[in-house]
C-alpha cells in the first residue's frame, strides 16, 4: 500500500473531483472513501492494469484503511495523516489500553 503506485491511483483520483474532495474535513473524506465501494473496487482495477492481480478482497479493511491514509496523506496536513495512521498502531493501541 505505500508504493508509488497507489499513491499515484490517488494523486488520478484526487483530480478528477479535487474541489469536492479538498472541501471535505477528514472525518468527512475518511467516511466517503472508506464507505463508496467505487475507491477500493477502483483501486483493484488500477492495480491489475499494471500487471499486479493480488486477492485484495481478503484484506479489504486494511486496504481501504491505508487508501484513506493515501487520500489524507495528499489532501490534508501531515498531523491530519499521522493521526490516522496512529489509529491502528499496535504499540500505541498498547500504551492507551493500559
Amino acid at each position: 500500500m505505500r508504493t508509488g503506485l497507489v499513491s499515484y491511483y490517488v494523486f488520478e483520483e484526487i483530480d478528477k473531483e479535487r474541489n469536492v474532495l479538498e472541501a471535505l474535513d477528514v472525518n468527512t473524506l475518511s467516511q466517503r472513501v472508506s464507505t463508496q465501494p467505487k475507491y477500493f473496487n477502483d483501486l483493484k482495477k488500477h492495480l491489475i492494469a499494471n500487471g499486479l492481480s493480488f486477492n485484495l478482497d481478503r484484506h479489504k479493511n486494511n486496504i481501504i484503511f491505508y487508501l484513506v491514509a493515501e487520500y489524507i496523506n495528499q489532501l490534508k496536513t501531515d498531523d491530519d495523516y499521522y493521526m490516522w495512521i496512529l489509529k491502528e498502531d499496535p504499540m500505541l493501541k498498547k500504551v492507551l489500553n493500559k
